[in-house]
């Protein structure tokens, strides 16, 4: 009879087998003493501790009086397990909160790069897993960590075991087990919306294009295995661009270095090395402190200077395309000579008209009372001033304006074919194809008769013709092309 009772108790086991409950409602109340039940849970396997007696208590307490409840009633609980807690990086790359009237920056770049020493971030460090135990006794693993953050290469953490902070410069790689400083900030695809800007204390290497509007800058070289749109690139180092640069008339790229690519079309390039164009530069503005090499190019429209020569296959085209070069002196400077010329021309007048004032005063300085002596000495130590910044500025444009040695002079020179409409430009003078001329020909300024000639020299035969010069005041430099909207303080 006993045993039937027992029986007749059920024990529901959570699918967990954390708990072990019984519903008071569907079963006799009877059978629901603390005896009986005990008996039904010890027979199920279930392990009796203290906490299990007490509630097994209280159960057949309630009944006695009247009391069953329609819901489970918990007889005995397990312990749960704590599961395994992954360790996290929190980066220190600065976010931004932005109000609803404000305007997300869809330029800011989604790539972190720091410097050596540049604090990466915080790291959180995991826990164990710590097993649990279920209503039989038995225990209960908690689950691995699903992801576990290891630090790798280029960092170091700090003594507090959560400060990271970056042994070299680079990029900031963050996986979903692992983070670590790569040489090479390495943007896989294009620089676009997906990516952000770029600004990098490290080697850049772009795998696809630049695109219009974006900006990629590095404290080092980058290489662009694409082209450059309508995009700002700018670099410490070199650029390389295997494809081109198609701007547009808005890339602007710069390279500290050298820059090298296959063709520039309607953009601004400046170099402080040299620039190497394999195929053309269609209208553009090039400014190269060394040397333009394009030995299997052409030049067409457009402005090009390069400190110490070029040598060009082609210059100009058929349509006579305006299209200007120019060597030694940089129009820049020379622009900036002619300005100050313009503005102490200015300060010479107002010299003289001192000087046509004060000397009468001076003929007659007895009859001056103190303060019109002071006056006009103040007036002559004001005019000397002027005179001896004149005299500095004249000496300064002298030393700019006279050619280096001859062994030093920058040379263009054309291997193929110079079309009429090129401008060919040495410093102050310049010359102007009319006709064609077939190369390879060498262009250059000589010193002949104690005067300064644009000469053309034909490399096959040595002759020298002396082109008519005019003389070269450079406009202007345009004004910039349009930027890229503000990045974040770092990519």
């Amino acid at each position: 009879m006993a045993t039937a009772a027992k029986a007749s108790i059920p024990i529901l086991i959570s699918e967990d087998r954390l708990r072990a409950e019984v519903i008071p409602a569907r079963v006799d109340p009877g059978l629901l003493t603390a005896e009986s039940l005990l008996a039904r849970l010890k027979e199920r396997g279930i392990r009796i501790d203290d906490d299990v007696a007490t509630r097994v208590n209280r159960l057949a307490e309630a009944v006695r009086t009247g009391e069953r409840s329609k819901n489970p009633y918990l007889l005995a609980q397990g312990k749960v397990p704590v599961d395994a807690v992954g360790a996290t990086v929190e980066l220190a790359a600065a976010h931004h909160d932005l109000s609803e009237d404000e305007r997300a920056d869809f330029y800011e770049s989604h790539i972190l790069t720091v410097n050596e020493g540049d604090k990466i971030g915080v790291l959180t460090p995991g826990s164990p897993a710590v097993p649990g135990v279920d209503v039989y006794g038995k225990p209960v693993p908690g689950a691995p960590a699903i992801n576990s953050v290891e630090v790798g290469e280029n960092i170091r953490v700090e003594p507090d075991g959560r400060t990271l902070i970056a042994v070299k410069a680079g990029k900031v790689h963050l996986a979903r087990q692992r983070v670590a400083v790569l040489d090479v900030v390495q943007i896989s695809g294009d620089v676009d919306f997906s990516t952000g800007n770029v600004d990098s204390p490290a080697d850049v290497l772009v795998t696809g294009t630049v695109r219009d509007t974006f900006a990629v800058k590095s404290a080092r070289s980058i290489a662009i295995r694409g082209a450059i749109e309508g995009a700002v690139v700018e670099a410490a180092g070199d650029v390389q661009v295997s494809g081109g640069i198609a701007g547009r008339q808005k890339a602007q790229v710069v390279a500290g270095g050298d820059l090298a690519t296959k063709f520039c079309i309607e953009a601004s390039i400046r170099a402080g090395g040299n620039v190497s164009i394999s195929r053309e530069c269609m209208n553009s503005r090039v400014h190269v402190a060394g040397r333009l090499l394009m030995s299997r190019g052409k030049l067409v429209g457009g402005f090009a200077y390069a400190g110490q020569g070029a040598e060009i296959a082609v210059a100009g085209n058929e349509a006579e395309r305006p299209t200007e070069i120019a060597v030694g002196l940089d129009p820049e400077a020379l622009a900036e000579i002619l300005r100050m010329d313009e503005l102490l021309k200015k300060k010479a007048e107002t010299c003289a008209k001192i000087r046509e004032k004060v000397q009468p005063l001076m003929a007659q300085l007895k009859r001056l009372t103190p303060q019109q002596r002071e006056k006009a000495t103040e007036l002559l130590y004001q005019a000397d001033e002027i005179e001896a910044e004149i005299n500095r500025h004249s000496e300064q444009r002298k030393t700019l304006l006279t050619p280096a040695s001859a062994t030093d002079r920058p040379v263009i020179t054309v291997l193929s074919m110079i079309y009429p409409g090129v401008k060919v430009i040495f410093g102050d003078k310049m010359a102007i194809f009319r006709k064609e001329r077939k190369g390879p020909i060498k262009l250059e300024r000589r010193l002949l008769e104690r005067v300064e000639e644009i000469c053309l020299i034909e490399r096959a035969s040595g002759s020298l013709t002396i082109m008519r010069s005019y003389e070269f005041k450079p406009e202007p430099a345009p004004a910039p092309a349009a930027q890229a909207p503000p990045q974040a303080a770092q990519a």
